[in-house]
């Protein structure tokens, strides 16, 4: 699906918003796995069609023994961080029940990417997994996810929504980011991208 090993590459249309113009582009590549069975999945935008890609993130997968595909790390280019989990997290379980959440637990932590030994924070993450099969169009599906982190004192909440199509994979995405520190919001944003070209690579 999303998450599952390369080589491919997906070509996205990002909505214009503040930052992005008519015409900017979100892509994803992803590498096939290495030694170690692990591969990666990086992100890059073109936020306006005069601008060149910009990295934005490198995330590490790997699958467990029963078919899983678990996120190692997570590389924030923009911020230059690196954030690791252990255990490594559960993102997608080897198979979803319609309408009956998946629950995993994780421990992150981060560090910055050019002190590679230099914890910043650690906390406590949380990620439910929501797959819901369209009854009225039996290709169609959605994949609901809400990832929560507690770093410090702040409070961190992530929600995807993964909409596709069983003989394509995913086509549109919603996500929203909610970052509080205390009773205040200190970041909020939101972005919505629909796929335009899937190619293996």
């Amino acid at each position: 699906m999303f998450y599952r090993a390369g080589p491919w590459e997906k070509e996205y249309e990002l909505e214009t918003d503040a930052e992005h113009a008519a015409g900017a582009r979100l892509i994803r590549r992803c590498s096939v796995p290495g030694a170690d069975g692990s591969w990666q999945i990086e992100t890059s935008e073109v936020a306006r069609p005069d601008t060149t890609e910009r990295s934005l993130q490198v995330i590490t997968l790997r699958s467990n023994d029963a078919g899983g595909i678990l996120l190692v790390e997570v590389v924030d280019v923009v911020q230059s961080k690196r954030t690791s989990f252990d255990p490594p997290l559960l993102m997608l379980p080897e198979s979803l029940e319609s309408g009956v959440a998946a629950e995993a637990e994780s421990q992150a932590i981060v560090f910055a990417r050019d002190t590679p030994g230099a914890v910043i924070e650690r906390g406590p993450v949380r990620l439910w997994t929501l797959f819901t099969a369209d009854p009225g169009d039996t290709d169609r599906f959605e994949v609901r996810q809400t990832m929560e982190m507690e770093l410090g004192v702040s409070k961190i909440d992530r929600r995807t929504f993964h909409t596709g199509r069983f003989t394509t994979g995913v086509v549109a995405e919603a996500e929203m980011l909610n970052v509080t520190v205390g009773p205040f919001t200190v970041l909020s944003k939101s972005r919505r991208v629909r796929l335009v070209h899937d190619a293996a690579r």
